[in-house]
């Protein structure tokens, strides 16, 4: 059985697409670093992810590949080794009809989500500082926020993902990403105070 590992992030998962590949290796599962199992894994390190960005786009092309990471957002457990068999069934000029059907609902339901989400999605205004929360079934976070950076790019506001305790905050045109916080408001008075305070307790800011 061949059991992989990686940071968890899109990089390191491009990294260990670049390792399969060029090993010929179909991983039957892939782990995260942060939920390793007691059994022997080969972690992966984060490469030279522009180099490898080009080469994947010549086997691939761009747009597949912008596909792999919606698929990546997913977050369908062992997803990573399901990409990964899908690529080599497209680089080895190969068709799996299940596979691909598959591959693609996947991309449509995350690809679904963020328009929905970017159409629908309600802020509250509380003293010059934007607010909303979100429950998505993918991790469509980032993609959420580029939109709303292009459409709200001078204004300070947060998106909070209730399901995994995340939340980025767009301030002077810039996107942070906080990571392990949990707001909390209720009333629009305690609003603005819980917001930063959180801010400033959160984590990780990157």
């Amino acid at each position: 059985m061949k059991l992989l590992a990686y940071d968890g992030s899109f990089s390191g998962f491009i990294s260990l697409i670049y390792f399969c590949i060029t090993k010929g290796i179909k991983p039957d599962y892939i782990f995260k670093f942060n939920n390793l199992p007691g059994l022997p894994v080969i972690k992966i390190k984060n490469l030279n992810i522009p180099l490898i960005t080009k080469y994947l786009t010549s086997k691939l092309g761009k747009d597949e590949l912008q596909n792999i990471y919606y698929a990546y957002l997913s977050e369908i457990e062992n997803i990573e080794s399901f990409i990964i068999s899908y690529i080599f069934y497209r680089i080895n000029n190969g068709y799996n009809s299940k596979i691909n059907m598959m591959f693609q609902k996947i991309v449509k339901n995350v690809l679904y989500e963020i328009s929905d989400l970017s159409t629908n999605l309600i802020f509250s205004k509380v003293n010059n500082i934007f607010f909303a929360k979100i429950k998505p079934y993918n991790n469509v976070i980032f993609p959420l926020s580029n939109y709303f950076s292009r459409k709200l790019p001078r204004e300070t506001w947060i998106i909070y993902d209730v399901m995994r305790s995340s939340a980025i905050l767009h301030l002077n045109r810039k996107n942070l990403m906080l990571n392990n916080v949990n707001f909390k408001i209720e009333t629009k008075s305690d609003s603005v105070t819980h917001l930063w305070e959180n801010i400033i307790r959160g984590k990780k800011i990157s």
